[in-house]
């Protein structure tokens, strides 16, 4: 049975505490070494970038893709996907130390 796209709340470490810290994404479930999978609006990956400068997140129009500079790692670029109609950009999806916050006290 193949699992649904499903809404969620999302967090990391570079994110400020509490709600504040949260990000609305879209979620199947899946986990990376534990960690939460998400999927971002534009909207939601944009606030993404906002929060958290550290990360050197800018978004590449000419790709439509959001690309990740940070010094610490090698360059990331996450590229759109259509899911069910909608976009969504996998911002650290499979690679990032994601919190899915959906079921947590602080969302």
């Amino acid at each position: 049975m193949e699992k649904k796209l499903k809404k969620a709340v999302f967090s990391m470490d570079c994110l400020p505490d509490g709600k504040e810290g949260n990000i609305d994404g879209m979620t199947y479930g899946y986990t990376w070494n534990g960690w939460a999978c998400p999927y971002f609006t534009y909207e939601n990956a944009m606030r993404l970038a906002e929060l958290a400068p550290d990360l050197h997140l800018w978004y590449y129009i000419e790709k439509d893709s959001f690309i990740t500079t940070d010094e610490s790692y090698d360059p990331q670029e996450f590229e759109a996907m259509i899911i069910d109609g909608v976009k969504y950009y996998p911002i650290g999806n499979y690679s990032w130390c994601w919190f899915d916050m959906t079921e947590s006290e602080e969302v």
